[in-house]
């Protein structure tokens, strides 16, 4: 503020000093018009045709603060709970403050015109992300008669970067796999319409990928399924979830050297790994809640969107390879296999940082194994854990088949007030994530925080607080019951799942480590759409292997994403697989140089690639393949192949539409984010509690924003600039016409010695 006021000064002092000077010159004038001193002098004054003036900035008012409510239960809403109040455009229901859609996007196919072989093709139209429920019927087609069918050349000559088979390619993946087979093309066939297998013009690309599905066959393992013989038995004797089996001999705990690497400028990382999220259920792909994720939406704004991201098809077998950088088929992870864990030889993400130097953290849903103190998440790399060990809990309960699961560390939380059946589990979730921000703070100003935020939001049971519930209850909704239905429900849920993005990215300002860190927000799988989620307009859900099962929406945002690249999207093929390799580069300064156990890993670094736009370096992406469950399932670049028979074979348009908030005064304002807070290089935001640190609210000025703290200086900075501009100017005129009255007395004079 003193610096700026010293500006201040120093243009007020300019100011004058072009006065003082211009007033010299009128008076140097006057003399020599006075003395008839003959000069040269050139057409118009050095501001006769400059009419611009620095328009006055004045401040504006701060926005309203929204009133502090508690939260449900009996613990008191945490200091950090907000959410934003935005305006939104009444055709497309998006938020008004986002910059232009990209122009990249998925193609959509034209049904007027079959191109015949060869013959090029029109440039693809995008396909609409935001629709309002007037739009519909879906503008795709409904059944395969009207898609058409787009011929190939015949020739296919891959560059051959993955794996070599260990065994010769047959066929067929093996004798015992004989089930059906589809193939498709996802360039000319994006949604998975067109089974492309008896089309002899692919003939070359079917034999490439069956010898490729021959080899992730012969690399898949069978699952580790513990003995759960006595699991119950041991739960009702812990009055809830714990290890049920000593840990088994000769098990050693992988211990880091958290010296191994050692990089100054190594930024904080907190990934939010959010639970059963459709591709259509972010605001910025949804066609029928796009208003609902607002902080998600300005973060995928001001970061980049990775549009051709794919996680596993369920949740174990996507935490598993995002925690090892491995397929699951290496794993024995498997969406049919409810009881694998991940193997005790597998080092994760968290162990991997710690060699980096980080602290690292971990709150939310752990599904990766409980049978052994081993298998816990504090065994597995994380110096604190806070959540559940199960696949899910009642939100409420804290239960899984009806058995307690609430854990700190390898405790199991049993204080009223946490354990309190009122309480909703995200509101508990998220103020141990605060805790661990701000203790991290506290404790280790100097070293980097890993935080993998594992949220059990969106998914099953279907349960939100009333105030949530208030602002999705929609008269049109084809359901008879106005109040608890899981469509009500699901679009309450993603109100708080942004609720929580929102109050996380606040307390990073407000700690004053946002600038220092990368969030990445991703979904696990495709939305559940046996229950709710959707993934429309791909075919397929959670548990599939077409892309409606495995796309995956993701995010990257913060500091080390270079400015001309906010706000953009990447469209190369990326992996969950890849986030480790990728995390440990950006962390370690690239000096990472693989497993700290030498594993082998699947994910590549993608950092360069995203950043530049750059061809994706993760050619081959294996969404699935295990001998155990007979299904595999390759994509190489554009071409997939499918062994085994699919899930849900259709896709599906939501049948019910939330197009407003219906009660945003129970929104709670804790502050008010814009992009230009969210920026390179932020400096101030709002805080709704009234609270002293600095603020980043803005108000809005023009097209523009204005970031209100600053409001007065920049008042007086222009008011000062545009009254010494008029001052210089109106001398400067009253000079000129001066000086044109010595050029006609001279030129009077010189008229009178000629003639």
């Amino acid at each position: 503020m003193r610096l700026l006021c010293e500006l201040a000064l120093l243009v007020a002092l300019v100011a004058c000093f072009l006065t003082r000077s211009a007033y010299a010159e009128h008076k140097h004038a006057g003399k020599d018009a006075g003395t008839h001193t003959k000069k040269k002098h050139k057409k118009g004054g050095a501001n006769d045709d400059n009419d611009d003036t620095t328009p006055t900035m004045a401040p504006t008012a701060k926005p309203t603060k929204s009133p502090h409510h508690p939260f449900a239960g009996a613990i008191d809403k945490p200091t950090h709970l907000p959410t934003i109040s935005i305006s939104y455009d009444s055709t497309t229901m998006k938020p008004t403050h986002l910059p232009p859609e990209s122009t990249t996007g998925e193609p959509t196919i034209s049904p007027t015109h079959v191109p015949k072989p060869g013959e090029p093709t029109a440039a693809p139209t995008k396909l609409p992300t935001h629709l309002p429920s007037s739009a519909y019927p879906s503008p795709l087609p409904t059944s395969t008669e009207m898609i058409p069918t787009l011929s190939l050349a015949p020739t296919f000559e891959p560059s051959h970067s993955g794996p070599t088979p260990t065994t010769a390619p047959t066929s067929a993946p093996s004798d015992s796999v004989s089930f059906n087979s589809k193939l498709f093309n996802l360039s000319s066939d994006p949604y998975e319409m067109n089974d492309e297998e008896a089309n002899d013009d692919y003939s070359d690309i079917k034999d490439f990928l069956v010898d490729r599905v021959e080899y992730w066959f012969n690399q898949s393992v069978n699952p580790s399924e513990p003995n759960i013989t006595d699991r119950y038995s041991a739960w009702e004797a812990c009055s809830g979830v714990c290890p049920w089996l000593s840990d088994s001999d000769g098990y050693t705990e992988i211990v880091v050297n958290r010296s191994t690497y050692s990089y100054a400028k190594a930024p904080h990382v907190i990934l939010f790994l959010v639970d059963d999220w459709g591709w259509n259920d972010v605001g910025y792909h949804s066609t029928y809640m796009s208003w609902t994720t607002p902080t998600i939406d300005l973060l995928a704004s001001t970061g980049i969107k990775l549009e051709n991201h794919y996680a596993h098809e369920s949740c174990v077998p996507s935490r598993g390879a995002l925690l090892t950088g491995r397929y699951s088929l290496r794993l024995g992870l498997t969406s049919s296999s409810t009881e694998a864990e991940l193997p005790l030889t597998e080092t994760t993400i968290g162990q991997e940082f710690q060699t980096a130097g980080y602290r690292t953290h971990m709150v939310g849903k752990w599904d990766m194994g409980l049978s052994t103190q081993g298998h816990l998440p504090k065994n597995r790399g994380f110096d604190s854990f806070y959540g559940f060990y199960s696949p899910y809990v009642d939100y409420y309960n804290k239960t899984y088949e009806g058995y307690y699961d609430l854990q700190d560390g390898s405790v199991l939380v049993t204080n009223e007030a946490e354990s309190d059946t009122s309480l909703h589990n995200a509101y508990l979730m998220q103020t141990k994530a605060e805790d661990v921000i701000t203790t991290h703070v506290s404790d280790y100003p100097d070293t980097p925080l890993f935080f993998l935020y594992s949220l059990q939001l969106i998914h099953y049971p279907y349960e939100a607080p009333q105030r949530f519930l208030d602002r999705c209850q929609y008269p049109a909704s084809p359901h008879d019951d106005t109040t608890q239905t899981d469509e009500y429900n699901y679009c309450a849920m993603n109100l708080m799942l942004d609720e929580v993005v929102t109050n996380i990215t606040c307390l990073l300002k407000e700690q004053d480590i946002y600038d220092d860190t990368l969030i990445v927000i991703m979904s696990d799988n495709g939305g559940a759409k046996f229950i709710d989620g959707n993934n429309y307009p791909y075919r397929g859900s959670k548990g599939d292997l077409y892309r409606g099962g495995v796309k995956s929406t993701a995010i990257v945002h913060g500091s080390k994403v270079p400015t001309n690249k906010q706000g953009t999207s990447y469209s190369g093929q990326m992996h969950i697989t890849d986030w480790l390799p990728t995390l440990m580069g950006i962390a370690t300064g690239e000096q990472w140089t693989g497993s700290y156990t030498g594993a082998e890993l699947d994910g590549v670094d993608m950092w360069s690639s995203i950043v530049t736009d750059g061809a994706s370096k993760h050619t081959e992406i294996v969404h699935s393949c295990h001998t155990s469950a007979d299904v595999c399932s390759v994509q190489w670049d554009e071409y997939r192949i499918q062994y085994g028979t699919p899930k849900s074979p259709d896709f599906s348009t939501p049948d019910f539409h939330f197009t407003e908030d219906l009660a945003p005064s129970e929104s709670y304002a804790q502050c008010t984010l814009s992009s230009s807070d969210l920026a390179e290089d932020p400096t101030s935001y709002e805080s709704a509690s009234g609270s002293s640190h600095k603020t980043y609210a803005s108000v809005g000025v023009g097209s523009g924003t204005f970031l209100a703290p600053w409001a007065g200086v920049f008042a007086f900075l222009s008011v000062s600039v545009v009254t010494g501009t008029i001052v210089y100017i109106s001398i400067r005129r009253r000079i000129e016409k001066r000086k044109e009255a010595q050029r006609y007395h001279e030129q009077e004079q010189h008229r009178g010695l000629l003639f």
